[in-house]
């Protein structure tokens, strides 16, 4: 699957990959690879895996899913600040 995101090097394409040790981002163009990290809990625990409408990529951490990784707020952050 490849990415919206551009490379941190060249700008080029980014592919995502996912292997036994985790979720990965690698350049198209220059070959460049770096972990995929989550940008709320900033831990390595992104997980790729196949979905009903394609991939899904969610926080093994604090349960972001696909969009909820691009938006400011996070899950887990929300759901503490929802009344009981």
């Amino acid at each position: 699957m490849f990415s919206t995101a551009k490379c941190q090097r060249c700008s080029g394409i980014l592919k995502v990959q996912s292997d036994a040790y985790g979720t990965f981002f690698t350049c198209v163009t220059c070959s460049f690879e770096f972990e995929a990290k989550c940008p709320h809990c900033a831990t390595e625990s992104i997980l790729v895996r196949p979905g009903l409408r394609g991939l899904s990529v969610s926080c093994k951490n604090c349960g972001c899913v696909n969009g909820m990784l691009a938006s400011e707020v996070c899950a887990k952050v929300e759901a503490e600040m929802m009344p009981a």
